[in-house]
């Protein structure tokens, strides 16, 4: 049963990540100038990484989610 709630939240955070980032990508095609886009894209992507990170935490993952954080931004 606990499995199963972790796996289903491990899920839903995926979801979010998800949403949040690609909210961002359009941010970035949506907005009529650069200043917009770069605010679009720093407001709403990171929410959506760290939405990613908690959903490996959560599965178990924690040795992949320590080297996602300590990967530097290209």
């Amino acid at each position: 049963m606990g499995d199963e709630v972790l796996a289903v939240t491990a899920d839903a955070l995926v979801l979010v990540g998800l949403v949040f980032s690609t909210l961002g990508v359009l941010g970035i095609f949506r907005m009529p100038d650069i200043y917009n886009e770069v605010h679009a894209a720093s407001k709403a992507v990171p929410l959506g990484i760290i939405a990613f990170l908690l959903a490996s935490v959560i599965a178990g993952s924690g040795a992949v989610a320590a080297r996602a954080v300590l990967l530097p931004p290209s």
